[in-house]
């Protein structure tokens, strides 16, 4: 494998766990191949409110960044690439750039863009949100056809293997994500009785079910949740937490060294999102020294299979989940954890090397 052997990597990311993988993946790739990165114009934040704010967005998801791509593809044809790994779209969830790209191309799907498969009352519970999603209804079928001329699309658990293949009609890839060492047990802070939850603020992530859950124990461990979410959704996090009687702290972001402290001063983190493709804060969270309360259902309980005894799984209800966290808080004991070879960033990078260099 020639280190002059040149692979680009497109990708619009704001956040989350897919700048992880962007990130890990990266920094392995850089090793062997000449990587050369390709962002599409950044969307910019007005101040402008109502119709001009939709229609700002409107116009660069289907005017600027169809520009873009078409420009980074001429520029990705124009040189003599071995392989093309584009990453998600944060605002178009769809890899639109392989419309006109000639390339080995490797999609890398988190998700598909749930909005248009799952409830609304999960992913736009304001009318204006619904008014959004109906206004991006042709992205259900641009993405359809952009995700079937990827060479290879990986993702990210059977479970969302199931998912992908049944809505695209594709035999997708599936790889486990693996975990920074960025994330471990510090041994100079303590656990206390506090469970931790991660994720947006939107009712997809089940935030409150996990504080329904936690109101329903007699001893009730905090709860924090870390994620970002509007006001409106803070707010009603804070008022449904005091009619249980859960304290709560909401942090909207933070430092993966701040993340990690807090892993380590929890004893429980809690996954309740429906149908999660898979839960890497999860996987995180047990490197740090968590036991996992997870919903069944859903990608992340497949950490059962490396982390038998660290890893409870559950009907998604207030009721089994309270029983999962009592159960989880009571065994809770401290352990020293072996990360698996199929949860590394090596791994990972490895799998795809192949799918690079098999023609």
């Amino acid at each position: 494998m020639s280190r002059k052997t040149k692979v680009a990597v497109v990708h619009n990311l704001t956040g989350g766990g897919a700048i992880r993988v962007l990130e890990e993946t990266n920094k392995i790739l850089s090793k062997y191949y000449q990587v050369e990165i390709f962002t599409p114009e950044r969307y910019q934040m007005s101040d402008s409110s109502g119709l001009s704010k939709i229609t700002n967005y409107l116009k660069y998801i289907y005017m600027t960044l169809p520009k873009n791509y078409r420009r980074i593809s001429y520029d990705i044809n124009s040189s003599k690439f071995k392989a093309v790994i584009i990453h998600h779209d944060s605002y178009l969830k769809s890899p639109t750039s392989l419309f006109d790209l000639d390339s080995k191309s490797i999609y890398i799907l988190h998700e598909p863009p749930r909005e248009f498969y799952e409830p609304s009352k999960y992913h736009a519970p304001l009318l204006k949100d619904k008014l959004v999603n109906f206004l991006r209804l042709p992205i259900l079928f641009i993405d359809k056809k952009a995700v079937k001329k990827a060479t290879h699309v990986i993702v990210n658990s059977r479970f969302s293997k199931y998912e992908v293949d049944n809505i695209y009609g594709i035999n997708s890839k599936f790889i486990y994500p693996g975990v920074s060492p960025r994330f471990h047990p510090t041994k100079n802070i303590d656990k206390i009785n506090q469970c931790i939850s991660v994720g947006s603020l939107l009712p997809y992530k089940g935030h409150e079910i996990t504080i329904s859950a936690i109101g329903r124990l007699k001893t009730k461990p905090k709860l924090v949740i870390i994620g970002e979410g509007r006001e409106s959704e803070k707010n009603k996090i804070y008022s449904y937490a005091i009619r249980q009687n859960v304290e709560v702290e909401l942090y909207n972001d933070l430092s993966d060294e701040d993340l990690n402290i807090m892993y380590n001063r929890s004893k429980v983190f809690v996954n309740a999102a429906f149908r999660e493709p898979f839960g890497l804060c999860s996987l995180e969270a047990i490197i740090s020294g968590d036991r996992l309360v997870t919903v069944n259902e859903c990608g992340t309980e497949e950490l059962k299979e490396f982390f038998p005894d660290r890893v409870t799984v559950t009907n998604r209800n207030a009721e089994d989940i309270a029983k999962g966290i009592k159960f989880s808080l009571d065994k809770f004991s401290e352990q020293n954890i072996t990360i698996p070879e199929r949860l590394t960033w090596g791994h990972y990078v490895k799998e795809i090397t192949k799918l690079i260099e098999n023609d």
